[in-house]
């Protein structure tokens, strides 16, 4: 969360609520301690899904050969779905549309060393996987 201003937050959090709102949960923001980004929860607060949520209005659908997440954010997917919820991933496109893909459904040996948007910080420059665009589903909503 090094370069999250208020209105990224904002921007994640109407890409959750239109996440869960798809899937028929609601959307917590987690914690800043925590790795993930919201909690998805059924109708009686129990958590369905964990959810990663990436707002990239420079690229689109398509874009290059994929998604890059950083490798921390997968391996903590991976150990949050060790609690048996599984992990999504939400990336919203510079048209406002929303992709949903599994967290950890990515592909063996999709790995670079990268750099995050927006910085020219040779600390956030990481390992980053990449998740192939036909991995992902549209989410249907009402783009703001």
């Amino acid at each position: 969360m090094l370069y999250q201003t208020p209105e990224d937050l904002a921007r994640e959090r109407v890409v959750a609520e239109a996440v869960a709102r798809w899937l028929r949960l609601s959307p917590r923001k987690l914690p800043d301690t925590h790795v993930l980004d919201f909690a998805l929860l059924d109708q009686f607060g129990q958590i369905e899904r964990w959810l990663e949520v990436k707002c990239r209005p420079g690229i689109s659908y398509n874009y290059g050969d994929g998604f890059y997440l950083s490798l921390d954010k997968v391996i903590g997917g991976r150990r949050y779905e060790a609690t048996g919820i599984g992990a999504e991933l939400a990336v919203q496109t510079k048209d406002g549309r929303i992709w949903l893909c599994g967290l950890c459904d990515h592909e063996p040996g999709a790995f670079i060393w990268g750099r995050r948007d927006r910085t020219n910080d040779d600390k956030a420059i990481e390992p980053s996987v990449c998740y192939r665009w036909r991995k992902f589903t549209e989410v249907p909503h009402e783009a703001t």
